[in-house]
């Protein structure tokens, strides 16, 4: 499909998900890095090169994807929660736990927020 056409950002995103999946760090990141400049505009294949430099522990990296995806529109609820896993990663708890809770203030009923919140022992009771 991408021979056919140039820019397919909805497939590039799947394909780079799996890539990663799959541990295909250098591919998925071409693919996105191709797609990125075919699509400038599209949030998800931000989120994804998040998702991608996170998996292969470039934190900064995965930040300023994050910020570039919250810019084009990603969900707050959804770059909050990303963000507190990146500050969690890097040891950043009561960061990771503050990006948490803005999560679930914004989509209260988020269960990766409230157990990631809980493992911490920071889980409000009630």
């Amino acid at each position: 499909i991408f021979h056919l056409h140039t820019a397919h950002a909805e497939a590039a995103v799947l394909r780079a998900r799996i890539a990663v999946e799959q541990g295909n760090l250098p591919y998925a990141r071409r693919l996105l890095a191709q797609q990125i400049a075919h699509a400038p505009d599209h949030a998800g294949l931000r989120e994804q090169l998040s998702a991608t430099c996170f998996a292969a522990d470039d934190y900064a990296g995965a930040l300023a994807s994050l910020d570039a995806a919250e810019k084009l529109g990603a969900p707050a609820w959804r770059v909050s929660f990303h963000r507190g896993l990146v500050a969690e990663a890097q040891g950043q708890v009561e960061q990771a736990a503050g990006c948490f809770r803005a999560t679930l203030e914004q989509k209260p009923d988020h269960q990766p927020s409230k157990a990631r919140l809980a493992a911490m022992g920071l889980a409000k009771n009630g």
